[in-house]
């Protein structure tokens, strides 16, 4: 499965400029990962961040009940190594529950949506 997001700051024009961030979100061999996306030529990135965080994933159709759920950063702005007052962890333990229709839910990850990260789910 993939996917895109798309988030600017729904008061200027300044997407205009390629202020906006746009992330892939792709999901293969068990692994979601979110990478920031190509842009078009005449959009080159103008200086653009946004604290938001991933409220809560739900993820459909796993084989098996994870016995683990990791989150990765791999790239992440310089900005948001403290956030909070917290420190962010580049590696992460995550909590979930059994949905419905044998879905997992993960609530709260709270990786930011503008870095890179990758989460693995271990069978």
């Amino acid at each position: 499965a993939a996917g895109q997001v798309y988030l600017d700051d729904a008061d200027s024009y300044d997407y205009v400029e390629g202020g906006y961030i746009l992330k892939d979100f792709v999901f293969t061999d068990n692994k979601l990962t979110c990478r920031s996306a190509t842009r078009p030529a005449n959009h080159a990135k103008k200086s653009f961040t946004l604290d938001t965080t991933v409220e809560r994933i739900i993820i459909y159709g796993l084989a098996a009940e994870p016995k683990a759920v990791v989150a990765e950063y791999t790239d992440i702005p310089s900005t948001y190594t403290e956030a909070a007052g917290k420190m962010v962890s580049m590696k992460q333990q995550l909590t979930f529950t059994k949905g419905d229709n044998g879905a997992i839910v993960i609530r709260k990850p709270d990786l930011f949506v503008d870095a890179d990260w990758t989460i693995t789910i271990e069978a």
